[in-house]
């Protein structure tokens, strides 16, 4: 299976469009350490920050692009017909968002060779685990009505 995207995705357009300033984009590392990474640099701003959250949005909803996508890589079967059962069948797997896009690359490559993803039992456990591993996508910059922001959960405190 080929890449959804022309090359390069989305993220790499947004990473690699500050080398002028000296960031240096390492495609192997994972997208949640590169924007880290990018967070450390004395350019950084809102303006980037929103630049990055588009571009991850972007990604991701090339990547899983419905919800049935979203029920074939999480492995639900069989896949609900509805809108209304793919949500209820959804609403129970906890999976981090960074996890899940690195995951969706890999399974977009090759479904046999692309691994397994972490899934945790309730949301407390996805808390600590993103919590631990600074792997927390932040639910208000989702802005669109896609499969990102249906997936991402209140880690802490309120809605």
């Amino acid at each position: 299976m080929s890449s959804p995207f022309p090359s390069p995705s989305p993220l790499a357009t947004f990473f690699t469009s500050f080398a002028s300033l000296g960031f240096t984009y390492n495609s192997r590392a994972r997208t949640d350490t590169e924007y880290r990474r990018l967070r450390k640099q004395s350019f950084f701003n809102d303006s980037i920050k929103a630049q990055f959250h588009a571009a991850f949005e972007q990604e991701f909803d090339a990547l899983i692009c419905d919800g049935r996508r979203l029920c074939e890589i999480l492995g639900v079967e069989p896949i609900p017909e509805s809108q209304t059962q793919k949500k209820k069948a959804l609403a129970g797997i906890h999976v981090n968002i960074y996890d899940l896009l690195e995951y969706a690359r890999k399974w977009a490559l090759d479904r046999d060779t692309a691994g397994t993803l972490k899934r945790f039992g309730n949301v407390k456990e996805l808390a600590n685990y993103s919590k631990a591993r600074k792997r927390i996508y932040p639910r208000d910059e989702a802005k669109g009505q896609g499969a990102l922001r249906f997936m991402l959960r209140v880690l802490f405190g309120r809605r």
